[in-house]
């Protein structure tokens, strides 16, 4: 009798039955309900338009679980921001079928996520294949065990979860050569709505929004080393980052799409969130 059968819904579950990590990962059920219940009277503020409203928490999710799709914008060291995307996400799971999205996974390996997630028995093995098989330490770098739980969460709640980022080898090229370097079906992949896209980035208000938000990103990068001070860096740079948005907006359209009675959650970093007043 393995720990398959009970997240299967075959038995009760007992957490007795399942290695540590996994028991600690659904222990944490209680506590969330705890918090839930120590924050359902905190005070709220959320945009609704361009208003900025005064809610609690309960008002704030039922407007979220209105939504086809919501984003947490995290920062990728606070472990915090992970905590709290994993307490929401339970809070919509109790009201809407949800899905997980996920920056932190380049799509070539949505294969391993959908092997985590409804095959492979809560473990922390199954924890090390996920890590290894995602190349996570390569391609994304910043630490895995901050980001498990949610991952975990999705795994014992049996969430669909989506890989939402283009692979490294793509933007390495853009970032070298700029846009014009993806091949026809490249981008037919990894840009939905190409009218869309021409269109966003040829407003007068892009030139506005990248020297504003996206400038500042590029000098960072400029005096880390990342990248080489040249006339075409900033724009490659732009290029990237803009292929970036669009490819992770794209593969949740298309799940939704597929999947119109599902909310998606994606958890990406907080930076795609930027705004700029002008």
């Amino acid at each position: 009798m393995d720990a398959a059968s009970y997240l299967n819904g075959d038995l009760p579950l007992s957490v007795n039955l399942l290695d540590l990590a996994t028991a600690d990962a659904l222990s944490q059920e209680q506590e969330f309900m705890r918090r839930e219940e120590t924050a359902a009277n905190d005070v709220i503020f959320a945009f609704r338009g361009e208003q900025l409203l005064k809610t609690n928490q309960d008002g704030a999710v039922r407007y979220m679980s209105r939504r086809n799709a919501v984003f947490f914008g995290e920062t990728h060291d606070s472990v915090r921001d992970k905590q709290l995307a994993t307490r929401i996400l339970h809070q919509l799971q109790r009201r809407r079928n949800v899905a997980l999205g996920l920056e932190m996974v380049q799509q070539p390996f949505q294969n391993v996520l959908d092997w985590y997630v409804f095959r492979a028995t809560p473990s922390k093995a199954a924890d090390r294949t996920l890590f290894r098989e995602t190349e996570w330490e390569s391609r994304w770098g910043w630490d895995f065990n901050a980001y498990l739980p949610i991952i975990k969460y999705a795994q014992l709640h049996k969430l669909p979860t989506i890989a939402l980022n283009l692979e490294a080898e793509l933007t390495s090229r853009v970032r070298t050569h700029g846009l014009l370097s993806l091949s026809s079906a490249e981008r037919k992949r990894l840009i939905m709505d190409p009218d869309g896209f021409r269109k966003d980035t040829l407003a007068s208000s892009f030139e506005a929004y990248a020297d504003a938000v996206l400038r500042p990103s590029f000098d960072a990068h400029v005096a880390m080393g990342m990248f080489a001070h040249s006339d075409n860096a900033f724009s490659n740079f732009v290029s990237n980052r803009i292929l970036w948005d669009e490819t992770m907006a794209s593969v949740a359209s298309r799940f939704l799409l597929k999947n119109p009675d599902y909310l998606l959650c994606g958890l990406v970093g907080g930076a795609f969130f930027l705004i700029v007043n002008l």
